[in-house]
């Protein structure tokens, strides 16, 4: 929640895509067939792949990402995680919605589906697979999530290595206190957070670090009270947090035709520390 009533959310996307997906970040607006009672959607992605599996946006204002485990928690059959959150977005007016889909399209592994509502500012995050369906709420206050699993009956099949656990209880840890210390004032407050780095001088820490060598996107989305939601996407090589926003108006993307924005540039143009990333 932000000070003024409004809300807002971020996330970074970490993946080995570097030198492609960060390259090529891209915004494409799905309309539903004609006859269909379905929502209109922002894939948020990079060129290829057309689905907002992994971040997107819908017209009635409900995100959706996704966060993937390490875990044995796997079966044979399931719906692929891609079309899920093409499913969500296009069927799904709020949360609550959101989670009876979830529940009604189980994957075949464990993901973590994370959903907002920025018009109620409200955020959620669903533990998903054919065995757990585990759910996490927050209204009114700060919230994380990152690549560990949150509930007892899915952290007892949790696989990752001990640095991947350590990184991802840190960052965790760091958001939530962070954010209890000093709350979020919009989308600049959460970009700083998206990209910190415990060394000043920008040196890549494998454990300490919010900000990863292959984080290769950020979407950040706000809400200001009486305003139009905006999303803000990064644009330059990874690690992409500590790069430039384009910042849209969400509003106007969904009324189609040639887009508009401003650039923002909420961290500073930190050159020692995208020159540390796995991308030249």
């Amino acid at each position: 929640p932000l000070p003024d009533g409004g809300f807002a959310y971020g996330r970074n996307l970490d993946f080995a895509g570097v030198g492609v997906w960060d390259r090529h970040p891209m915004l494409l607006l799905a309309e539903p067939e004609p006859g269909l009672k379905e929502l209109r959607h922002l894939v948020i992605g990079a060129d290829g792949l057309p689905f907002a599996g992994i971040t997107g946006v819908n017209e009635a204002g409900l995100t959706f990402a996704v966060h993937q485990h390490f875990t044995s928690d796997v079966s044979l059959t399931g719906v692929p995680m891609l079309i899920i959150g093409e499913l969500v977005l296009r069927k799904a007016r709020s949360i609550d919605e959101a989670i009876e889909v979830l529940r009604n399209y189980r994957p075949a592994s464990l993901w973590t589906f994370v959903l907002s509502d920025l018009q109620k500012g409200e955020i959620a995050a669903v533990e998903s697979s054919s065995r757990v369906f585990l759910v996490r709420r927050a209204q009114g206050k700060a919230f994380a999530q990152t690549n560990h699993a949150m509930h007892a009956d899915s952290r007892e099949r949790e696989i990752a290595s001990y640095g991947t656990l350590t990184n991802s209880e840190f960052r965790y840890d760091y958001l939530l206190r962070s954010l209890a210390e000093t709350p979020a004032k919009g989308a600049e407050s959460l970009a700083r957070l998206l990209a910190h780095q415990e060394d000043p001088l920008g040196r890549l820490s494998a454990f300490h670090d919010v900000l990863k060598s292959e984080t290769i996107q950020t979407a950040i989305f706000e809400k200001h009270r009486d305003e139009p939601p905006t999303l803000s996407l990064s644009l330059d090589p990874a690690p992409s947090s500590a790069g430039r926003y384009a910042r849209f108006s969400i509003s106007k993307l969904f009324e189609g035709g040639p887009p508009s924005f401003e650039m923002r540039d909420y961290v500073g143009d930190r050159k020692s520390t995208r020159l540390n990333s796995s991308h030249t």
